[in-house]
């Protein structure tokens, strides 16, 4: 999107403090014409985010969620594949399958 970090994360806030994000704050992931993601950690509540910023025509839209990553991971992550949907649901039907033999190990 060609903008500076520094412009945007001023207008961030933390999504569970309120505190606004300083601009050293942002690990950027990626970036084109149009698009920038960028990881945001908090240092007064130490909640992470990942922020993605689109531009078009019609102005600028954003969108944050909540990460356990730290900027570091977040990076490693960005452009590989995604988990197959059919791994993601299988994993939750193991787990669901084996909750009591799960809860019996962590107790």
């Amino acid at each position: 999107m060609n903008v500076p970090l520094g412009h945007v994360t001023p207008l961030a806030k933390c999504p569970v403090c309120q505190k606004k994000y300083a601009s050293a704050m942002g690990v950027p992931l990626s970036d084109d014409d149009t698009h920038s993601t960028l990881h945001l950690s908090c240092p007064s509540c130490g909640v992470s985010s990942i922020l993605s910023v689109s531009a078009s025509q019609w102005g600028v839209a954003s969108i944050g969620v909540l990460t356990d990553l730290s900027g570091e991971e977040a990076r490693a992550s960005v452009g590989k594949e995604a988990v197959p949907v059919e791994d993601a649901l299988d994993a939750y039907i193991f787990l669901n399958q084996s909750a009591d033999q799960l809860a019996e190990i962590l107790d």
